[in-house]
């Protein structure tokens, strides 16, 4: 679905890549948490917190939606911690 979308949202990612970044990459390494089924997505603090151990200055990840002044948005309450606080 949105193939055209996906592909210009993926064009300006990658314009986003600069010279020594270290992007999360392909290479599969799961965070702990909970894996949520349907969107096939690891979510929870533990999932958070895995992160958090990693060093990368660009990553790419999935949300729901995005707000102008809310940031994120998703209407699963695991996907949505207060990362405020941190």
């Amino acid at each position: 679905m949105n193939i055209e979308e996906k592909v210009v949202i993926a064009k300006y990612a990658a314009a986003l890549i600069e010279k020594d970044d270290f992007v999360y990459r392909c290479r599969v390494f799961l965070p702990g948490g909970e894996l949520k089924e349907v969107t096939e997505a690891i979510v929870g603090a533990q999932a958070i917190d895995s992160l958090k151990r990693y060093n990368f200055t660009k990553g790419f990840f999935g949300a729901n939606g995005v707000h102008r002044e809310r940031g994120l948005t998703t209407p699963d309450i695991t996907e949505a911690p207060d990362l405020k606080k941190e």
